[in-house]
């Protein structure tokens, strides 16, 4: 069996969306916590935003 080098692994690029929809998480935490409306809201804002920019980043090869 000759010896065929293995195909190289696909990685997508750095995002720094995942980290964004993370922090929205957090301040949705602490607003929570703090029984603050209008903080978790912000919270709400910083995810969805996060979550559609990255569901919607371009691919790239």
């Amino acid at each position: 069996m000759p010896d065929v080098p293995p195909e190289p692994i696909h990685v997508p690029g750095g995002s720094h969306w995942p980290a964004f929809t993370a922090a929205g998480l957090g301040i949705m935490a602490v607003g929570a916590l703090l029984h603050t409306l209008w903080v978790v809201l912000v919270g709400v804002v910083v995810l969805v935003v996060g979550i559609y920019s990255w569901a919607f980043e371009p691919f790239e090869v």
